[in-house]
């Protein structure tokens, strides 16, 4: 990552006149030379951290970018600037805590980047996890370079890096807690309906658990309807249940059907015939911001729009590589996806389908058969159908064992 200014030149160079770099003496290079932060190119960077006593490190370098490299050294100064937290919130909608006083300090506030180098030695921050920070939540650290001892420029918008520290608990002290014992399984379908918790059992009743929000606990579960066995899926959807036909008579393996649902679980009927068919394909189906993502067993991924009287939009691909996952979750605005291994990664998927960088945000999963998203908690619906609490929040790192 070198040569922010120069690149323009450089490209201009080649294209012209097709130089190669050995050849360019740039006049007035020194314009085109400047210090920068290459995390500062992502706003802000997450650091996990455990819940500990001892002090654990972050780390960087300041970087020299132009057209060559240095030719005499260059002391670089460091320091925070817990100031611009107020201001870093403001501008990007967010409300990040500031590092508490004493929970973070320079091993050293400078650097030294050497003659013919293109980037400092190693910068060390000590942060203090516990007795400082709460587990869970994130917490902001901006870093600037303060000082340059020959006077070079700093980048503008690379100058200032921005750390969100995250708080997680050791590798198997993940506080959960039992809520539940679920009944009438064996069960195919699990899930949230506005503040209720849904069970379809393979013998087809439909179970309901209400949540309790006095006391953030779940009534005992209640039979409101049977004969749900000829659906191999039944999915939330807005106001309506989408139900997958497993076996019929009629032939109609496949086909989808949507029910009309109140808040309280009433089920109001079948609305209208068929809206598609043909959906026996898909070894997976996941409702997400407005559409269906469907998965075939060799692992592409599609997603399907629907509008408002529930008819399909155009179908776009969100990639391949997705049967590599036991369990894709939809969370918010991003999916949460399980892997054979038990390790949870986190895909940012906007409303368009449209997948950012994955990034993990926990090991130890696959102790679960499922796992339900709940409002901002995670259930995990163990074997024998005891159900566990997360109080989840995917800035941390969610080591369940």
């Amino acid at each position: 990552m070198r040569c922010f200014g120069f690149s323009v030149a450089m490209t201009a160079c080649m294209l012209i006149n097709g130089c190669t770099s050995e050849m360019i003496d740039v006049l007035d290079k020194e314009k085109y030379t400047n210090l920068y932060i290459p995390q500062a190119t992502q706003s802000p960077n997450l650091k996990s951290i455990y819940m500990r006593e001892e002090e654990q490190t972050l780390s960087f370098s300041v970087y020299y970018g132009g057209a060559s490299d240095p030719v005499n050294d260059i002391r670089v100064n460091v320091d925070f600037a817990p100031e611009l937290v107020n201001d870093f919130n403001a501008e990007k909608g967010t409300d990040y805590r500031a590092m508490p006083v004493g929970s973070y300090a320079f091993e050293t506030s400078g650097a030294t980047i050497a003659s013919g180098q293109p980037h400092s030695s190693t910068i060390v921050v000590k942060v203090k996890s516990l007795g400082y920070i709460d587990p869970f939540v994130p917490y902001l650290l901006p870093v600037r370079i303060t000082d340059v001892s020959d006077g070079t420029a700093l980048h503008p918008e690379l100058s200032t890096a921005y750390f969100v520290i995250a708080g997680s608990f050791e590798p198997g002290n993940v506080p959960t807690e039992k809520v539940l014992q679920l009944e009438g399984g064996p069960l195919r379908s699990i899930f949230k309906y506005y503040n209720n918790l849904i069970t379809q059992s393979e013998a087809g009743a439909i179970r309901l658990y209400p949540y309790l929000e006095e006391d953030g606990s779940f009534g005992p579960g209640g039979v409101i309807n049977t004969g749900w066995d000829a659906f191999d899926t039944v999915l939330p959807f807005a106001d309506r249940w989408i139900v997958r036909w497993g076996s019929w008579t009629g032939g109609n393996n496949g086909f989808l059907n949507s029910y009309s649902v109140a808040q309280d679980g009433a089920i109001a009927g079948l609305v209208g015939g068929w809206f598609s068919g043909g959906f026996q394909v898909f070894d997976l189906i996941v409702p997400y911001r407005g559409s269906l993502l469907c998965r075939f067993p060799t692992g592409e991924l599609r997603r399907y729009p629907i509008d408002a009287n529930y008819n399909f939009g155009a179908m776009t691909t969100l990639g391949t590589g997705w049967h590599a996952f036991t369990q894709i979750i939809p969370y918010k605005n991003t999916l949460l996806c399980i892997d054979v291994t038990g390790n949870m990664w986190e895909y940012p998927v906007s409303a368009e389908g449209v997948v950012s960088a994955r990034r993990q945000v926990g090991s130890g999963w696959d102790m679960y058969r499922q796992v339900v998203p709940f409002g901002d908690d995670l259930l995990g619906i163990a074997d024998d159908d005891a159900v566990y609490l997360y109080q989840f929040n995917p800035v941390g790192f969610w080591a369940l064992k």
